[in-house]
């Protein structure tokens, strides 16, 4: 799970390593919100998804092009409206998922949010948060 910081460079590497060792698909997904329009601003809420997620593949092509160790691995990357743990919980009843790697600042959520403590405690795979 990444934010596309700059932060998410590293945890791309790490996951793809991990990925390739294992010889498994890796599943790199951008949680983002609806971001609230301004006073008397109105604009369809379907074209600010549109703007956000064309952004945020903008943005995961830039970082992409820095991950060289995605280019041995399988890969998909999803931009999904959401928060992070319920897109996160989503993902883990759809798919058989080996591990989970955070980037910085979502581990920093992880280890100081109340919603983050409940999901870890249910799970039965790696958590690595990446620094």
């Amino acid at each position: 799970m990444v934010d596309l910081s700059e932060d998410s460079v590293r945890a791309l590497q790490e996951a793809a390593k991990r990925a390739e060792e294992k010889r498994a698909k890796l599943v790199v997904i951008y949680p983002y919100r609806l971001k609230n329009q301004h006073f008397g601003e109105i604009k369809s809420s379907v074209n600010i998804k549109q703007r956000l997620e064309r952004d945020a593949y903008e943005r995961f092509d830039k970082i992409r092009d820095r991950v060289k160790e995605l280019d041995d691995v399988p890969y998909t990357f999803s931009a999904e409206v959401g928060f992070e743990t319920d897109r996160l919980e989503a993902h883990l009843k759809d798919k058989f998922i080996h591990s989970i790697y955070l980037c910085k600042a979502i581990a920093y959520e992880a280890e100081h949010n109340s919603e983050w403590s409940e999901l870890m405690h249910e799970l039965n795979i790696p958590m690595v948060f990446i620094s």
